[in-house]
């Protein structure tokens, strides 16, 4: 009677001891899924923080030369004579198109943050991609007598989003004309490995230290001037990072001062 008595009891305490069980890891799994939250908004409330800083800073600099240049010349154009004002225009023209550059890759970067931009990789020619990033980097490479040579880039097909392929190839070239010196030299290489392309952007130029190249591809990064003074955000290089990583591929940099920099990314081959 005393064990028959005791059954229920028993049961009581097994149910009691598999509710407990079951409620510690329903616990567990909502910490996780509030820590992973927390870390969330602490990356997005960073990615903010970057935007502002570049907005307030970055971005009101160039308007602001593009503004003090053309009141000059509104103000004063009977003092400037023809090679005077097209020095000017020249300047205008540059701080133009680096506000244009800079706007387009905040846009891009806060769609990739937010998951609003589209992922569409498809089969393209490497070798015309790299044309076409060249061409658009062109006009600030023969600003600075600096060559653009892709000669030894292999003639392969990608699986890739051509617009983000563009992006990364556009902001790695312009990002080593603006720390290579007068006329150096730009090279765009690659070669494949496996089911991946390695591609590398390498300049002759200042080249970095071990911490320049330890903030590289973070939110908290500070980019310095290049070799004509030229400013920027760090915002290339930090949507170069989500692009490539899209793509399931990685990037990095190899560099000493004084001996240039080595960018190197890895994206996928065609599909067969």
């Amino acid at each position: 009677y005393v064990g028959i008595g005791l059954i229920p009891l028993l049961l009581a305490i097994a149910l009691l001891f598999l509710w407990t069980r079951t409620l510690r890891r329903h616990v567990a799994k909502q910490t996780r899924l509030l820590k992973e939250r927390t870390q969330r908004l602490e990356d997005l409330n960073a990615t903010k923080d970057k935007l502002f800083s570049v907005i307030a800073h970055d971005l009101k600099s160039p308007f602001n030369t593009i503004l003090g240049l053309s009141g000059l010349m509104l103000k004063n154009k009977s003092h400037y004579d023809t090679t005077q004002s097209k020095k000017l225009i020249g300047h205008i023209h540059d701080s133009a198109q680096n506000t244009l550059t800079l706007t387009e890759n905040l846009l891009s970067w806060a769609q990739s943050q937010t998951g609003q931009i589209k992922f569409e990789p498809k089969t393209i020619r490497l070798k015309e991609a790299v044309e076409q990033a060249v061409g658009v980097a062109e006009g600030s490479a023969r600003v600075k007598s600096i060559a653009l040579d892709y000669t030894q880039l292999p003639d392969i097909d990608v699986h890739a989003d051509k617009n983000m392929l563009q992006s990364i190839l556009y902001n790695l070239i312009s990002n080593a004309i603006k720390f290579t010196h007068t006329t150096g030299t730009v090279e765009i290489s690659g070669e494949t490995k496996g089911d991946h392309a390695r591609v590398v952007v390498s300049d002759d130029g200042v080249g970095m230290d071990a911490a320049t190249k330890r903030r590289l591809f973070h939110t908290d990064s500070v980019t310095s001037k290049g070799t004509a003074n030229e400013k920027g955000s760090g915002l290339g290089l930090l949507l170069c990072k989500d692009f490539v990583e899209k793509h399931g591929g990685n990037i990095w940099v190899e560099s000493e001062p004084g001996n240039g920099s080595h960018f190197h990314f890895t994206i996928p081959l065609r599909k067969r």
